[in-house]
């Protein structure tokens, strides 16, 4: 009986501890464990300014997303492409458990050029304390895809 009674005393002592760990928003203390955590303020490319990897990649990723409803994101989007593409507008992401499934439509814009619509399609997911972003799309000036790691700013 009494080893039954230290069993119950001691699982409630660690709920009660544990329980502590988690801020009035459902955060842990211990730092973001989802990436729904990630998905307030800013996220940014961890290496803005980097030179492009290929001709079809994009860089200087920004994204301000804030939840519209239970699971859904949305916020400002901008990035530059190859060839200093401006991409802006919006970005919309839908969270499936762990991926966040992401679409970006807007104005795609270059000197000398006039602005055309682009679309980005992607998949988010949270790998090591950063957002790893798999994008594929099309520009007027042609198809873009990459890969961009992400980080909240």
């Amino acid at each position: 009986m009494v080893t039954h009674r230290r069993i119950t005393t001691l699982v409630s002592l660690l709920t009660i501890l544990l329980g502590a760990c988690v801020t009035e928003e459902g955060q842990s203390v211990f730092g973001p464990s989802s990436l729904a955590s990630f998905l307030t303020g800013s996220l940014r490319s961890a290496s803005a300014g980097s030179p492009l990897p290929t001709t079809e990649a994009c860089g200087d990723f920004s994204w301000s997303p804030s939840e519209t409803m239970a699971g859904t994101y949305s916020g400002d989007f901008s990035a530059t492409c190859a060839n200093d593409v401006q991409l802006e507008d919006t970005a919309t992401g839908i969270l499936v458990g762990d991926v966040l499934n992401i679409t970006a439509t807007g104005t795609a814009t270059q000197s000398n050029l006039p602005p055309c619509p682009f679309t980005i399609d992607g998949t988010a997911q949270l790998v090591n304390g950063t957002i790893e972003l798999e994008y594929s799309g099309t520009t007027c000036l042609g198809p873009i895809s990459g890969t961009e790691i992400l980080t909240a700013s």
